[in-house]
């Protein structure tokens, strides 16, 4: 199976609109998959009903936020680990930290090594954009 991707381009960084053009391949996404589709394919290949998998998926996306905010780094084996990170304000001593500084809170994803030796191995195919 190979990842699609189409010319795009960009002005150069720093010339703004005046600058002149860089182009690069961009990867493009065919078709987006929810959740239900996703059930229904693991179905396929295991003795568990596509109502059972969405129960898993489900509590999984109830319990990860939760573990998240207790401090908890949530690791999925062959899948990756989830963990917090947080975008914050500095200042010139200790005792001037608090939480305002936060700015925002977010979710990382680490792919495990075995989904990234799989996304290593991917092959690339140039569509145009009539190709869509």
């Amino acid at each position: 199976m190979s990842v699609k991707y189409k010319v795009a381009s960009t002005y150069a960084p720093g010339a703004g609109k005046e600058g002149s053009k860089v182009w690069f391949p961009k990867i493009t996404g065919t078709q987006r998959v929810d959740i239900r589709e996703v059930a229904r394919l693991i179905q396929r290949n295991s003795s568990a009903t596509e109502g059972d998998v969405l129960m898993i998926v489900n509590g999984l996306v109830q319990l990860i936020p939760e573990l998240l905010m207790q401090g908890c780094t949530v690791n999925l084996d062959e899948l990756g680990t989830f963990s917090l990170h947080a975008s914050v304000q500095s200042v010139d001593a200790p005792d001037k930290v608090n939480s305002r500084m936060i700015n925002a809170v977010k979710m990382r994803f680490r792919p495990s090594k075995r989904i990234q030796k799989e996304l290593k191995g991917a092959k690339f195919v140039k569509v145009s954009d009539d190709d869509k």
